[in-house]
């Protein structure tokens, strides 16, 4: 294996990581996709699809315990040839680049109608696709650990919002309680799995981490904190506009901010909270579009992945002009979400699970289990 970086990453590190590629969606219209489809119960689909998620990658580090020192790439040659390694590698790296584009595409709209309406399009994308080839330039480490020193910032300014939000809480617009029923919530909830799938990051960097139990502790911290936070959000978002109005909001977190009035002196508090996104777009983007390079560079053997960050800043930003309007964006986030991302939350453990469980009693000529 080539070594790209030599730093070693801990656990806060790696909740950081998982935390900004997750955490993103709470900015954007996931709310709003959850409501749609989960009425009152918009909140138990983001519960469900993050923890169903957790559940899917301890079970892959189950068979990564018995490949001590590999990473996702390496531990898929070995179970399932140079082939199959390959078929995984590219099946990642298309999901990390389209995952940035349409990150970057999404961040650079709402910068657009919120704070800049009177610059061209292209403009923001272009700075948005730099800032984020420049953060990948230093190395995933270094973002980790810039991104892990603003975690604690991020964390109590959601949770001051919705706090602050306690005055416009109506319990009523929950109601009914069982939302869209349970079956449909946990039916949809199992389709869009596939939403938080960038956190699989932490197995594509395994050998970046000290061991596999500061893997497994990040992965369970970082996507807890991070699913429990957008659940809450949802919450309180149905609470303050019911699920009727809330359908019709573009920026759910930013029209919640909008409501904050603490005195008449301090008011406006959402312009705070679109740096606040801005610094987890350009995050997310910028770790999204290290793990697609990173992946690349891998699989074709090459010696420094430098090169490569402004090839793929540029196939980035051009990926994210594509789509003619927002609302193209939107819709085709949410298809590859249910069907490219979903299905590789699935099929890959599956795949991995299979593969070594058939390898293991072919060696053994009995029956074998992933967790023995």
């Amino acid at each position: 294996m080539i070594n790209y970086q030599q730093d070693r990453m801990g656990v806060a590190e790696g909740i950081a990581l998982v935390f900004v590629v997750t955490f993103k969606s709470v900015f954007l219209s996931e709310p709003v996709r959850s409501i749609i489809n989960g009425a009152g119960l918009a909140w138990l689909i983001v519960f469900l699809h993050g923890m169903v998620l957790l559940g899917l990658l301890l079970l892959m580090l189950q068979v990564f315990k018995h490949y001590p020192g590999c990473d996702l790439l390496e531990v898929a040659e070995r179970i399932l040839g140079k082939w199959g390694a390959w078929l995984v590698g590219i099946y990642y790296v298309c999901l990390f680049v389209f995952n940035s584009a349409l990150n970057l595409r999404q961040f650079a709209e709402n910068t657009l109608l919120t704070a800049l309406p009177q610059i061209e399009f292209k403009v923001i994308a272009f700075w948005y696709g730099v800032a984020a080839a420049v953060l990948v330039y230093f190395g995933v480490e270094s973002l980790a650990r810039a991104l892990y020193t603003i975690l604690p910032f991020i964390v109590s300014a959601v949770i001051i919002v919705l706090l602050l939000l306690r005055p416009f809480y109506q319990i009523y617009f929950l109601a009914p309680w069982l939302g869209t029923g349970i079956g449909q919530v946990i039916s949809f909830s199992l389709k869009v799995v596939g939403i938080d799938l960038p956190a699989v990051l932490l197995l594509v960097l395994a050998t970046r981490f000290p061991n596999l139990a500061v893997v497994k502790n990040a992965a369970i911290f970082g996507l807890t904190i991070s699913t429990v936070l957008k659940s809450l959000s949802t919450l309180v978002f149905c609470m303050v506009f019911g699920t009727a109005v809330g359908q019709e909001k573009v920026l759910p977190f930013y029209e919640m901010a909008r409501l904050v009035y603490l005195s008449r002196y301090l008011q406006r508090v959402e312009a705070l909270f679109i740096i606040l996104w801005v610094i987890v777009g350009l995050g997310c983007i910028a770790v999204t579009s290290y793990l697609g390079t990173y992946l690349l560079a891998r699989l074709l053997r090459l010696p420094d992945l430098k090169p490569l960050i402004p090839i793929m800043a540029m196939i980035s930003i051009e990926l994210a002009s594509w789509p003619p309007d927002i609302i193209s964006v939107i819709e085709l986030d949410e298809k590859l979400i249910e069907t490219y991302a979903t299905w590789g939350a699935y099929g890959v453990p599956a795949i991995f699970i299979a593969a070594y469980w058939f390898k293991q009693r072919q060696r053994k000529g009995g029956k074998a289990w992933v967790g023995g």
